[in-house]
């Protein structure tokens, strides 16, 4: 059978409060398959701007976000990270190529993969159908 609605896992609960969870406008919140690293949105209302944050677990605490390498220059929202934490999809308005420096009137969806390094590599804009 399936597990009882009333377990931990299926209760909200305030992460980090103070540090992920401020008075700022944070949302989707995705974890790494360890847990210890986390990638959200934090939204500005003036001007209206967002931008995907990172934060890792250290002795048990979190560290101060910052924003993720790929992130900070568009309107970047929405990270939800794969299952074996190589690729993270995100939402943004950064233009579809370089040959249309123009900002997206709406976000579409991109994606970054690790590098063998450990690092994110260049963010792939995913064509709409």
């Amino acid at each position: 059978m399936g597990e009882d609605p009333g377990t931990a896992a299926d209760t909200p609960a305030i992460v980090a409060p103070g540090v992920i969870s401020t008075r700022d406008n944070e949302r989707g919140i995705t974890l790494t398959p360890n847990g210890d690293t986390a990638y959200f949105t934090r939204a500005l209302a003036e001007p209206y701007f967002a931008a995907i944050l990172v934060s890792t677990r250290k002795s048990g605490a979190w560290t101060r976000p910052r924003v993720a390498d790929f992130s900070g220059k568009f309107f970047d929202s929405d990270p939800a990270i794969s299952a074996d934490g190589q690729s993270l999809v995100f939402a943004s308005t950064r233009p579809a190529t370089a040959a249309t420096p123009v900002p997206l009137a709406r976000p579409d969806l991109w994606i970054v993969h690790r590098r063998p390094d450990g690092r994110w590599g260049s963010p792939e804009h995913i064509p709409s159908r």
